[in-house]
């Protein structure tokens, strides 16, 4: 499950945060030698003493290594990427299940859009966006988009020129970052298998790009296409009892790849099924989606709930103060209750004791589960990832 970081509560504050530009006023470094191209000749990430951090039982027997990462990773295929900063640059670096650091590549720390998706044909890849110009101080906002293969690095296409910063979710860009989600002619589309970019209906509003799917609002109408413009589903909103023209992408991402989030007003979301259009759940302000057993789960301003694949209700458990998902993994939903952190079996709704009640360190909370079973964990500085490796790590 995929999460955007939020601000913590003061006991799971968030004490990092990634350097995106210094202050215009003051007089920048020298231009630093960027290498664009992605390279195999990788550092091996660094191995995560475990003594040091309070960490989930489920990963208590495997190594956990630091790729460098300064913000929530994305994955496809069993890779993870993710992107740090680095003497002054930002570094990207894919990551296997098993924790071999499999390339990294440079971009200035403006360009710090980047996302992960798949062609038509399931071809996993990295989407990196950059300034065309060597030193970047010279491109004004003018910005590119290369995609490169996310398992080797090599380029699959690119660079294209795209009208501004990605703005997600997926391979979407606009000339007027600061617009709402989904809103904006601005707005356009890349094909992940091309770098093109894909045409729209007339009087359609893009909200996002789901690996290879694009979800547009059309009248009072969701509607989803392939890359070839071909129609997969399309929801009627107003049946359902959304406004139409409140549609935009929810902020938060998608938590998982078969699914989208929306925002249907300005209090309330909805997951819709990305194959067919099925709504899963709404009236929510957060969810989780569990990757084990797809069970889904909601949060409200007075309960959390649990749903089944299918939609129908597990159970259901008053929240009492805010609450928000920190994260799904091993069958437990991770609880940010208020000023405490609290974990639930997704199944029944009982509370579960996902850490050794007499551990010490920093908290570390799942934050991306991905198909080959890595874990990607968040201590809300550090973005570690708990691999498929059970070789215990070197004595010290």
């Amino acid at each position: 499950m995929t999460r955007t970081r939020r601000t913590g509560p003061p006991a799971l504050v968030l004490t990092g945060a990634l350097l995106l530009a210094g202050c215009a006023d003051q007089p920048g470094p020298p231009p630093v030698e960027i290498d664009r191209t992605p390279t195999s000749a990788v550092e091996a990430p660094a191995e995560v003493d475990p003594d040091g951090l309070r960490l989930p039982l489920q990963v208590d027997t495997v190594r956990i290594v630091d790729p460098g990462w300064d913000a929530v990773p994305q994955s496809a295929d069993g890779i993870t990427l993710g992107v740090g900063e680095r003497d002054g640059l930002l570094r990207f670096t894919a990551v296997a299940a098993d924790g071999e650091a499999l390339w990294s590549a440079d971009r200035p720390v403006s360009r710090t859009g980047y996302a992960v998706t798949t062609t038509p044909g399931g071809r996993a890849l990295a989407v990196l966006t950059d300034s065309p110009a060597a030193d970047e101080s010279e491109a004004g906002v003018a910005t590119s988009a290369t995609a490169y293969d996310l398992s080797t690095g090599e380029q699959v296409w690119g660079p294209v020129d795209v009208p501004g910063p990605l703005v997600g979710p997926g391979l979407v860009f606009s000339a007027e970052p600061t617009e709402p989600m989904g809103s904006g002619d601005a707005r356009v589309v890349l094909d992940a298998g091309t770098g093109q970019v894909l045409g729209q209906d007339d009087g359609a509003t893009v909200l996002g790009e789901y690996r290879g799917t694009v979800v547009t609002r059309q009248g009072d109408d969701l509607v989803a296409t392939d890359t070839a413009g071909a129609e997969s589903w399309r929801l009627d909103a107003a049946a359902q009892g959304w406004d139409p023209e409140a549609l935009v992408a929810a902020t938060e991402p998608a938590p998982g790849p078969g699914v989208v989030r929306v925002r249907t007003d300005d209090a309330s979301e909805a997951l819709v099924d990305l194959a067919d259009g099925t709504v899963l759940a709404d009236g929510f302000t957060d969810v989780g989606v569990d990757p084990t057993t797809g069970t889904v789960i909601t949060v409200d301003v007075d309960e959390v709930r649990g749903l089944d694949a299918e939609g129908a209700e597990l159970w259901t458990s008053s929240s009492g103060q805010e609450t928000a998902v920190e994260g799904v993994s091993g069958a437990l939903v991770y609880l940010r209750v208020g000023d405490s952190l609290r974990a639930h079996n997704v199944v029944t709704g009982n509370v579960a004791e996902a850490y050794d009640p007499e551990g010490t360190g920093d908290l570390v909370v799942p934050v991306l589960v991905t198909e080959d079973g890595s874990i990607a964990l968040s201590d809300y500085e550090h973005h570690y990832l708990a691999t498929t490796d059970t070789t215990p790590p070197p004595a010290p």
